[in-house]
C-alpha cells in the first residue's frame, strides 16, 4: 500500500494519471524541437483537459517545453499534418544546418531597447544590494571609503586596496571600464565583502599553522632519534616548507599577475 500511495501521490503532485495501456507514441522531431514519447503523452492529456487555448497551461503541465514550443505544436496539429515531418524518410532525422538561418541582424532600436533595459536591470540589482548592506552594517558603516577605517580593518591595509582599485583595477583606458566615467565617488570596498576576505584570510592562516605544526612534528621525530633532548620548534624553513606544501606563495605566480596586468586591464603605462 505504500508503493500505491506514493504513486498517487507524485500523479497528485504532476496532475497526470499514466494510461495503463503500452505507450503508442512515439518520439519526433516537430519544427526545431524533439519531443519524447512521454512528453507527447502529456501533451495530449493536458490539451484534453485545457484545451488548446492556452499554450502557457500546457507547457506549465509538460514542465519540459516551453510555451512558444507548445504553441508551434498546436499550430502544427492545426494545420493537418507537418510537411516538414512527411518529407522525410525517417522521422527523427535533424533539421538540415541549411534550413536553419546563420544569423539575424538586430535593428539599432533594438539594440538601444536592450541596451536600456539592461542598464536598468544592473542598476535595480546594485540598488537592492546596496538595502541589503545598508540593513546589515547601518546606512553608515556597509561601505568602507578611505576616510571610515575602523579598527577592526587594522588586519587589511584598505587604503592601498582602493589606491589600487582607483589606479589599477578601475583605471581602464575607455570609458566602460574607468570608475571616473561611471560616478564622482571614488572607489569603495563593502564590508561585506571585507569580512570575506577577512575570513578567507584566517583559514588560509589557520591551513598554513596546522601543515607547518605537521611539518615541524616529521622534522623533530627524525632529530629526537639521534638526539632525544632537541625540543619540538617549528622553524622558519618548516613554515617555508608548509606554504609550499598549500600551493601557495609562488613569486613567480605573484610577478606573472602584475607583469600581464596593463594588457589584461588595458591601462595606458606612462614612465614619467
Amino acid at each position: 500500500y505504500m508503493n500505491l500511495l506514493n504513486e498517487d501521490i507524485q500523479d497528485a503532485a504532476e496532475r497526470f494519471v499514466p494510461s495503463e495501456e503500452p505507450q503508442k507514441l512515439e518520439p519526433s522531431q516537430i519544427g526545431l524541437t524533439y519531443w519524447t514519447g512521454e512528453e507527447k503523452e502529456l501533451f495530449f492529456e493536458a490539451l484534453a483537459r485545457i484545451g488548446s487555448s492556452d499554450a502557457a497551461k500546457i507547457a506549465a503541465r509538460i514542465k519540459t517545453k516551453s510555451e512558444f514550443e507548445v504553441a508551434q505544436y498546436l499550430e502544427l496539429l492545426h494545420d493537418g499534418v507537418p510537411s516538414d515531418i512527411s518529407a522525410k524518410v525517417n522521422p527523427r532525422e535533424p533539421v538540415a544546418p541549411a534550413d536553419l538561418p546563420a544569423a539575424i541582424e538586430l535593428s539599432q532600436a533594438c539594440c538601444s531597447a536592450l541596451e536600456q533595459a539592461a542598464d536598468a536591470l544592473s542598476l535595480r540589482q546594485d540598488e537592492a544590494e546596496d538595502r541589503e548592506e545598508a540593513g546589515r552594517w547601518g546606512r553608515n558603516s556597509w561601505l568602507i571609503t578611505t576616510g571610515d577605517l575602523r579598527p577592526a580593518m587594522e588586519l587589511f591595509v584598505v587604503p592601498n586596496w582602493l589606491l589600487l582599485s582607483e589606479r589599477v583595477f578601475m583605471n581602464a583606458s575607455f570609458p566602460e571600464y574607468n570608475w571616473t566615467s561611471m560616478s564622482d565617488d571614488k572607489p569603495a570596498i563593502r564590508a561585506t565583502a571585507l569580512e570575506d576576505l577577512y575570513s578567507l584570510v584566517v583559514s588560509i592562516t589557520s591551513r598554513i599553522i596546522a601543515a607547518a605544526i605537521y611539518v615541524g612534528q616529521n622534522r623533530d621525530r627524525a632529530i629526537r632519534a639521534e638526539y632525544p633532548e632537541a625540543q619540538g620548534v617549528v622553524h622558519k624553513g618548516d613554515v617555508k616548507a608548509a606554504v609550499l606544501s598549500l600551493g601557495l606563495g609562488l613569486k613567480r605566480d605573484r610577478r606573472e599577475f602584475w607583469a600581464r596586468c596593463p594588457r589584461r586591464l588595458r591601462l595606458d603605462v606612462r614612465d614619467d
